[in-house]
């Protein structure tokens, strides 16, 4: 399925959907500004609550001050290349462990490959705890999580920080 849309927070940039599945959208930008995917925090609590030790499965995924779920225990497994939830696998930019406190470690993803596993979290059934009211409006009602979406919405915490 192929469509357009237009993102004025982002200059009136015209977005064409370039790929749809599972409820993912991943928008190619045209015009100017051309770029890389934006990489964005991605927070997973999947540590022992104890001893701070990998449990090898998550129960939280946090995008701070975006988007928190929880759900059903995942399998969770980095190697420094790649990141593994359930059975979502992508490149990982960065990773490190025990950030904030030692339940958490850090991953810096590529906003479609959140996309994607947000996705698959919903798919899998995991709840939307808290959000940005146009996103957890999207993610309960099962509707497409655009990827600008994603990127506008961290562009928006940085600037903020």
């Amino acid at each position: 399925m192929a469509g357009q849309r237009r993102n004025a927070a982002a200059g009136d940039r015209l977005w064409l959907l370039v790929v749809r599945d599972a409820g993912v959208a991943r928008g190619a930008q045209l015009g100017p500004g051309l770029g890389e995917p934006m990489k964005i925090q991605l927070m997973l609590q999947c540590n022992h609550a104890e001893d701070g030790s990998h449990l090898g499965h998550v129960y939280t995924v946090q995008v701070p001050g975006i988007i928190e779920v929880e759900g059903l225990p995942l399998a969770c497994e980095q190697d420094g290349r790649q990141l593994t939830v359930g059975t979502t696998t992508f490149p990982l930019i960065e990773y490190q462990a025990w950030v904030g406190n030692w339940c958490w470690d850090c991953a810096m993803v590529h906003s479609h490959d959140l996309a994607q596993l947000l996705m698959g979290l919903r798919g899998q059934g995991w709840q939307v705890n808290e959000a940005e009211s146009g996103l957890f409006e999207a993610y309960e009602a099962g509707e497409t999580l655009w990827v600008q979406d994603l990127e506008r919405l961290w562009a928006e915490q940085e600037v903020g920080r």
